[in-house]
């Protein structure tokens, strides 16, 4: 009986058990299936929401420019500045050469008046003694200005200054305008004896093709300077073909130029051979050998045959 009673207690248990458990499922709700009614209904919805999105990119492409134009701004303000800083460095540079200028004028000036304080102020137009005289009234009577006359005679150093700077001043432009004359001068009366030389120069030709236009004004002017005598074009141009003339007569007349310039165009060989030419030339037009002829003449041929059977006899 405590067997059967056992077993029907497991049993009762066990279907309390599957009683509980199908409360549990029935006590969960069951999901519906998607049949996606509203699919066609959802794009909109997302354009709308799109749409706020779409204008932010906008605002940022708005913004880009603002910030380029903000860097560019920014690189030519800093250019300006760096500019700025340059010229300010520049001019206190140039400031501060100034000052170094004037202080080495100081010191020189300083350093020749311990030195020779009369050569320094008779550098500056004052007179060493007036100056010590004055400067010896001022510490006895304490007065603060010089003199009149040392005034004065500053004021006169000042105007001979001047005076001396004005006059070298019209020296210069006086000189300038003379040359300027002179070279217009010049090259009118070259320009003649340019168009004499070319008019003339089948008449005087070793002066046309040797001598310049400066050449024969300076010829001109050295006998001139020489003589006193002016000569003219055509006596000038006659003057220097005869003197050309002369100088080339003694040239080929000197035999050591001759030979030197045979030398230098192996004219001399060419003679020996033109007449040894020459007279073979004309001998075989005669058909008649020469009567006589020169051992140094002969050739081997020749010498043997002339010597032949009188050698020894």
């Amino acid at each position: 009986m405590s067997d059967a009673a056992a077993v029907v207690e497991e049993e009762s248990e066990a279907s309390e058990e599957s009683q509980e458990n199908l409360v549990e499922v029935s006590s969960e709700p069951e999901e519906m299936p998607d049949f996606k009614i509203f699919e066609k209904d959802e794009p909109e919805a997302e354009t709308v929401e799109a749409e706020p999105e779409a204008e932010e990119p906008a605002k940022k492409e708005e913004s880009e420019p603002k910030k380029k134009d903000d860097t560019w701004s920014a690189r030519v303000r800093k250019d300006r500045e760096l500019r700025q800083r340059e010229i300010d460095f520049k001019r206190r540079e140039q400031e501060l050469i100034g000052r170094e200028s004037k202080v080495s004028q100081l010191e020189g000036a300083r350093e020749s008046i311990l030195n020779d304080p009369n050569a320094f102020f008779k550098s500056v137009g004052l007179d060493p003694l007036k100056f010590y005289q004055d400067w010896s009234e001022r510490l006895a009577t304490g007065a603060e200005s010089p003199s009149s006359e040392l005034q004065l005679s500053s004021t006169q150093q000042e105007l001979k200054e001047l005076k001396e700077q004005l006059s070298r001043r019209d020296e210069v432009e006086r000189a300038n305008q003379l040359e300027a004359q002179r070279q217009q001068v010049i090259q009118a009366y070259d320009s003649k004896i340019s168009e004499f030389q070319k008019d003339f120069a089948d008449e005087f030709p070793l002066t046309a093709k040797r001598c310049s236009v400066e050449d024969i004004r300076e010829g001109m002017v050295t006998y001139y300077q020489q003589t006193g005598v002016e000569l003219g074009f055509r006596e000038a141009f006659d003057t220097i073909e005869k003197g050309l003339e002369e100088e080339e007569r003694k040239a080929f007349d000197d035999p050591l130029v001759i030979a030197r310039f045979k030398k230098h165009h192996n004219l001399q060989e060419a003679e020996n051979n033109s007449g040894a030419q020459a007279s073979r030339t004309l001998s075989s037009s005669m058909r008649v050998p020469p009567t006589k002829k020169s051992p140094e003449d002969m050739t081997h041929d020749e010498i043997v045959a002339h010597y032949e059977g009188k050698l020894f006899t």
